[in-house]
């Protein structure tokens, strides 16, 4: 990553009727429902459905990169965390310097690639 490069974190959305919704607030809401024992619209139901994996993808994606020793069982929890959990929405940005304490594993450089270099040092020349 360049050193002046941005990531966000992945706040999954679902559309239910006209509007988007964060999975975690799918699941919250239908929770909440529940614990109120009031009535839950099948859309709504069936979306906390669809939440319910995405959320056990996310999760799955950084085991499988654990299992390949790509991270730490601790580094992808931190991740989860940070990226996956709803503790950020999808606004948050993450400066590359963030994304690198927070257990990514990238190269933080300001190198262009060589082929730019030489397309600059021709047009220059």
């Amino acid at each position: 990553m360049k050193n002046n490069s941005i990531v966000g974190p992945c706040d999954a959305q679902k559309g239910i009727g006209t509007g988007q919704h964060s999975i975690f607030s799918i699941l919250e809401f239908v929770d909440y429902k529940k614990d109120k024992n009031e009535k839950i619209n099948e859309e709504w139901l069936a979306s906390s459905y669809d939440a319910n994996l995405a959320k056990e993808r996310q999760k799955d994606f950084l085991d499988k990169l654990v299992a390949l020793e790509k991270y730490t069982k601790q580094t992808a929890d931190n991740i989860y965390h940070e990226f996956f959990s709803r503790r950020h929405n999808h606004d948050k940005i993450f400066t590359a310097l963030e994304a690198k304490s927070i257990g990514l594993r990238i190269e933080i450089n300001d190198d262009f690639p060589k082929i730019i270099n030489d397309i600059i040092k021709k047009n220059i020349v």
